[in-house]
């Protein structure tokens, strides 16, 4: 969905499964969408252009040692990724 036009545009992103996504940041410098899945204690990323959405393409930022990010915030002008978590 685009909000900075005068009218809405519906963008449907063939993802893979989720089980329990609670964060989400765009990264407008390069158009990539992250999330973080609860469930699977991963955060990934994936081109708002459809590029790099099926399940075997789409991007594992951080897969290993992460315990529950509850928040997420992409730093546009440091090109930084910050979560926030839970033990």
């Amino acid at each position: 969905m685009s909000l900075d036009m005068p009218y809405l545009i519906d963008v449907v992103l063939d993802l893979p499964p989720q089980k329990n996504v609670v964060a989400l940041d765009i990264d407008r410098v390069t158009s990539a969408l992250y999330w973080s899945d609860t469930t699977q204690d991963k955060i990934f990323r994936v081109q708002l252009d459809g590029s790099g959405t099926s399940s075997s393409t789409a991007v594992e930022v951080i897969a290993y040692n992460l315990d529950t990010a509850e928040g997420l915030a992409v730093d546009e002008i440091n090109r930084k990724l910050y979560w926030t978590g839970t033990d």
